[in-house]
């Protein structure tokens, strides 16, 4: 996670940070100061790439050694000591103005913990100052413990699509989704890298396929795609280890973007047409038409999944029509 991070921020164009790297691409997340240099040092730091001098600061992150744990998260250790190192001129423009940094004090000690809940997600668990700390006694004592999700990836995952033969209009509005029916179904198979389709009738068999996966990934798919599904067989959809990224983009933003516009920006690939096209195809029974729009879909879900999975990123455009990035662990 560390050296993903690390690459995402020092691969970036900007000169002292930016939403593509060390800032919060959501409005009103108060990203100043925020210092690109110094989230670099830190994770450099974190990563074991580089040492503090003793008269410097010296973190203790509880948990930074972790182990897995059933649920999938990385669940901490005991305390483990973490250095840093200043990098020249890194810290001076986070200090307020002061040109000198040590301990605990100043821009250095600021920076750092700036860093720690960018890289960790929690506060760090040290005493502002060093007359605050209560002693390794009392530190012992608590029992807080740092946990992250890891960014997992099953040996065996699927990509699934459903284009549907009637339109929310058509089934009196968006809560009817399980009466909209399937013109057809295409599947990604990571392990035979093939594409597998299946019209309304093939579902229970598209059921069966579906159980042998360590993971299904789709946008939109808990509650879209499973509920039309429901409407055809009356099977338990929401047992399958699956993965939302609409979902997953909604809950880290706040607001929802379409599988179109990630694609386009993360990938340059645009969707092929829409839903509608489907529906007009359906009426017209042109399967064929709908099987390859699907197939695309497909495709670029399935791609849109591995950028982020291998890059720990995918790429939007906000509402200032800046590319931002938008770090996931999926």
């Amino acid at each position: 996670m560390l050296q993903r991070t690390l690459e995402a921020v020092d691969g970036c164009s900007c000169e002292t940070g930016c939403p593509a790297c060390v800032h919060s691409p959501k409005c009103g997340s108060g990203n100043r100061p925020i210092d690109k240099e110094a989230a670099l040092a830190v994770l450099e730091a974190l990563g074991g790439a580089a040492t503090i001098p003793r008269q410097s600061t010296s973190l203790v992150l509880q948990g930074a050694a972790a182990s897995i744990d059933q649920s999938g998260y990385a669940v901490a250790s005991p305390s483990t000591s973490v250095a840093s190192e200043q990098r020249a001129g890194g810290y001076e423009r986070a200090s307020s103005g002061s040109t000198e940094v040590s301990g605990r004090s100043g821009g250095l000690w600021n920076a750092v913990k700036a860093g720690m809940r960018a890289v960790t997600g929690v506060q760090p668990p040290l005493a502002a100052d060093p007359a605050e700390d209560p002693g390794p006694s009392a530190n012992s004592a608590r029992k807080n413990t740092m946990i992250a999700k890891l960014p997992a990836s099953p040996v065996h995952f699927a990509v699934l699509d459903i284009e549907t033969r009637y339109s929310a209009q058509e089934v009196g509005g968006w809560s009817h989704t399980d009466l909209m029916g399937v013109s057809c179904a295409v599947l990604y198979d990571s392990r035979e890298d093939a594409f597998l389709d299946y019209l309304q009738e093939d579902v229970p068999r598209l059921v069966e396929k579906l159980r042998e996966f360590d993971l299904v990934v789709g946008f939109n798919i808990l509650n879209f795609d499973y509920n039309v599904l429901r409407g055809v067989l009356d099977a338990d959809f929401y047992s399958l280890p699956t993965l939302d990224m609409l979902k997953v983009v909604h809950e880290r933003l706040g607001y929802r973007l379409s599988l179109d516009h990630l694609a386009r920006h993360t990938l340059n690939a645009p969707k092929s047409g829409s839903g509608l096209d489907a529906l007009k195809w359906w009426k017209q029974g042109q399967i064929d038409k709908i099987i390859a729009y699907c197939r695309h879909d497909v495709a670029i879900t399935r791609d849109l999944y591995l950028h982020g999975r291998d890059k720990g990123y995918v790429l939007f455009q906000n509402k200032a029509r800046k590319l931002v990035r938008l770090p996931v662990s999926w």
